[in-house]
């Protein structure tokens, strides 16, 4: 495994009540004994880094960890692009097969598990090289593995996710419970467990009665007797309230981790508004959980796709939602990946491109590696006669458009609300002119405001810029819970 460098490592476990357990590792070690109900936990100074340890865990018995590094510790979690194995990506075969070339990159699993109760212990194992590489998360193998090249140093990837899943699912019931805007969650939840029990019982007592017919049968003709029909018992799934959270992450908690690198959201489209609530409250609830500060929490702003079903600027009101927890909770960063995802295709296979881009947002927000991690952002709109000019933060060293095009799908409007597409060009190191005949007084400009348009606004790192708009007129998510 990996621990986490210069940090305290708790190190805890079970035993018997009042038992005497020491921790020893390298030069390092600490005592403590075990509660009432025969739980302990030991704090460890930080472990020095540059050599493989041996740690031993003694009291009645005595569990020896070998090869253990020290280096940097992340958590990646999401649903489905972040789940994504390496072996269905763009490139998997050439990736898995280079793995082995980097043995300071560890990699644990956990195990997909549902609960309605927070879990102490957690189903995985740590492995290294080329070991069972072909199952594991695409994007976060890619973000480990830029941070490893980069930092040179151990890096310890704690994978846990799980397609198809909404935001709720990973957030502590208490929080939930704490805010009126979460309570459809919980009466959505109640709601699936009455019709799930209703049609539960029905399909049971329909299967009972054949059953019936079978054992006529069977000692009719004096064969076997079938297996009675199990009766239906209420079971949660990976969409209920906190269910992840608490068979996943819960588990996981206090071990001593840099930070998260989180890919989700496409779940959360359809209620694009109530996740400008949900997605801080998750995030706040993890730090105060681990109890190891504002840790840094890096996620990846979706990509463009076509939502069936849905308006086509649901999916610019969850980006903004994703924005707006960028600018609202502090040491949070934000990787824009509107250039790499496909229209058409929500799994898409260059992860490699993403996680590279996810590393590079935390090489420049957490390890100061780089001074231009993120693409332009919206930040303030002055109306000076007929024309509006934007201005945007992480510029870097100049806006530009792609290929040296002219700017595409800027839109302006005036107080009636109506967008007309409108003529745009960059004016400064970090300023973009807008206007258009249609509109002689403009009040309000958007930016790709639709989920089939990709910006080709960048700044000259390479990096694009975000979708945005101005106004804050009513979205079609607004009241949507």
């Amino acid at each position: 495994m990996v621990l986490q460098q210069n940090k305290t490592v708790p190190v805890w476990g079970v035993a018997q009540p009042g038992e005497l357990i020491s921790v020893k590792i390298g030069r390092q070690i600490k005592r403590t004994i075990a509660n009432k109900n025969g739980k302990w936990q030991i704090l460890l100074e930080p472990v020095p880094i540059g050599k493989t340890y041996e740690m031993v865990i003694s009291g009645k018995n005595t569990i020896r960890l070998t090869n253990v590094a020290v280096g940097e510790v992340w958590v990646c979690s999401g649903q489905s692009n972040m789940s994504w194995p390496l072996n269905r990506s763009r490139g998997g075969s050439r990736f898995i097969k280079d793995s082995k070339n980097y043995p300071g990159l560890r990699r644990f699993d956990v195990v997909r598990t549902i609960h309605k109760k927070p879990q102490e212990d957690v189903k995985g194992i740590w492995y290294q090289g080329k070991k069972k590489i072909w199952r594991f998360s695409a994007v976060c193998y890619h973000f480990g593995l830029k941070l490893h090249k980069k930092l040179r140093v151990p890096v310890g990837l704690i994978h846990a996710s799980w397609g198809g899943t909404g935001a709720a699912a990973w957030t502590p019931m208490r929080i939930l419970k704490s805010q009126r805007a979460f309570y459809p969650i919980l009466a959505r939840q109640k709601k699936w467990e009455k019709r799930g029990y209703k049609i539960g019982r029905w399909r049971y007592w329909k299967r009972y009665r054949r059953w019936r017919r079978a054992v006529k049968r069977a000692r009719r003709r004096g064969r076997r007797i079938p297996r009675r029909p199990r009766r239906y018992r209420k079971r949660w799934h990976n969409n209920s309230p906190s269910a992840l959270y608490n068979g996943m992450i819960h588990p996981l908690i206090p071990f001593a981790i840099r930070g998260v690198a989180w890919y989700q959201g496409e779940s959360n489209v359809p209620r694009a508004y109530q996740y400008r609530k949900l997605f801080p409250a998750l995030i706040k609830s993890w730090r105060a959980r681990w109890g190891q500060g504002n840790f840094p929490f890096i996620f990846v702003q979706l990509p463009p796709y076509r939502y069936r079903g849905l308006k086509t600027s649901a999916y610019n009101e969850l980006v903004e939602a994703q924005t707006m927890t960028l600018m609202r909770v502090k040491n949070t960063a934000m990787a824009i990946t509107n250039d790499l995802g496909s229209l058409y295709n929500l799994h898409f296979r260059r992860k490699h491109k993403v996680g590279k881009r996810l590393a590079t947002t935390a090489l420049g927000s957490v390890y100061k590696k780089r001074k231009v991690y993120s693409g332009p952002i919206y930040v303030s709109m002055k109306i000076k006669k007929n024309k509006a000019f934007v201005y945007f933060r992480h510029s870097g060293s100049g806006l530009t458009s792609k290929k040296g095009r002219r700017l595409r799908y800027f839109m302006i409007a005036g107080e009636d609300k109506r967008f007309f597409r409108a003529k745009a060009k960059v004016n400064g190191r970090n300023t973009v002119v807008v206007w258009s005949k249609r509109v002689p007084n403009p009040v309000a400009v958007r930016l790709a405001w639709r989920d089939y348009m990709r910006p080709n606004l960048f700044n000259k790192e390479g990096l694009p810029a975000s979708s945005f708009r101005t106004d804050k007129w009513k979205g079609i998510t607004e009241g949507k819970f």
